[in-house]
């Protein structure tokens, strides 16, 4: 009897292995690619299976390199973030503020008109563009042609680039959402050009009702930044008239900024972006809790880092490859408004 108990459980073990999914890596994308499949399926199988992905610079390059889309990267780039702070959300209970996770600034939902649990937001990063077009507003930016297009093409282009001229902007994203840029040619005298921060997607996967709404925000613990130097905002995006962007900000530089090492850049002077105002509260060193003045209207929203003081001087090569200060300056977390 005992040994009939014995096999019956080994069976049933043996077949709970069998059966249990396997987490999809960047080799198997990689070879799902090279197989043939279809943007669509593979990024439908990112989107359904457990995953453990390297959303490093180094893991999205060698990507790139293999000929994955963007399209794919970035959704792997969702679901690796979506993982990361799957596995670090605070119980609902805890009051407690947003921690970060593995030393990335971090974002939580406290409350909405629904009263729904509280909410751990994925942390995205803004995805870098430029365009010889001045920048007047988000608005006249969203609708223009040769922006959209730019969108379209700059990551493969950018991404490639960076694998062999250090400072090139191309990996701004070295956590989640890889970098966009157009890259212009730095052989003559560089001009006066627009960047674009925008992040990828229609609409956001997190999604409130319309109303109240406040968020605990946590800035400490990441390496290489004063959280003294930065405060949470919450702005409205703007989305493109062609393909799945939504802008974030955008503002003039000189071309080529981001092969610059020096801290010169005042990225923030200048910057345009849509802000909605609110009340803020810091409850401890680097931490904040923050809620929207009056109630927001139906759109997609986000959270953003930005520096306390608009003078304050960037690395463009911190920004192009999301490091130190452009940690801070790329990190977004959206959400959309029902």
């Amino acid at each position: 009897m005992k040994r009939a108990i014995f096999f019956l459980l080994l069976g049933a073990t043996l077949a709970c292995a069998q059966t249990a999914p396997k987490a999809l890596t960047n080799d198997d994308i990689i070879k799902m690619v090279q197989g043939g499949l279809a943007e669509s399926t593979i990024i439908a199988l990112i989107q359904a299976s457990p995953s453990n992905f390297d959303a490093s610079p180094d893991g999205i390059l060698q990507l790139n390199s293999k000929g994955v889309s963007a399209g794919i990267m970035n959704a792997l780039i969702t679901a690796e973030s979506s993982r990361r702070s799957a596995g670090a959300t605070t119980p609902a209970a805890s009051p407690a503020p947003a921690a970060t996770v593995q030393g990335q600034p971090a974002v939580r939902i406290l409350s909405g008109a629904s009263g729904k649990p509280e909410i751990q937001i994925p942390l995205e990063k803004t995805q870098l563009a430029q365009t010889k077009s001045k920048a007047t507003s988000l608005n006249a930016m969203a609708g223009e042609s040769a922006m959209n297009q730019t969108m379209q093409n700059g990551i493969n282009t950018v991404t490639s680039q960076a694998t062999s001229r250090a400072g090139t902007f191309g990996s701004i994203a070295g956590g989640p959402a890889g970098g966009l840029l157009n890259g212009l040619a730095t052989q003559r005298k560089p001009q006066a050009v627009t960047y674009i921060w925008a992040v990828t997607g229609l609409t956001s996967s997190t999604q409130i009702d319309a109303g109240p709404a406040s968020f605990a925000v946590s800035l400490a613990g990441v390496p290489g930044v004063n959280p003294e130097e930065y405060e949470p905002a919450i702005i409205k995006l703007t989305p493109t008239t062609a393909g799945s962007w939504r802008l974030a900000g955008a503002t003039q530089g000189k071309e080529g900024a981001g092969t610059s090492a020096a801290m010169d850049w005042p990225v923030y002077s200048g910057f345009i972006e849509d802000r909605v105002a609110l009340k803020a509260t810091r409850t401890g060193p680097g931490l904040f809790q923050i809620a929207a003045a009056a109630a927001l209207i139906p759109g997609d929203y986000a959270v953003v880092l930005r520096p306390v003081s608009k003078e304050k001087r960037f690395s463009g090569v911190d920004i192009a490859r999301n490091q130190g200060d452009g940690t801070m300056f790329n990190s977004i977390w959206t959400f959309a408004v029902k």
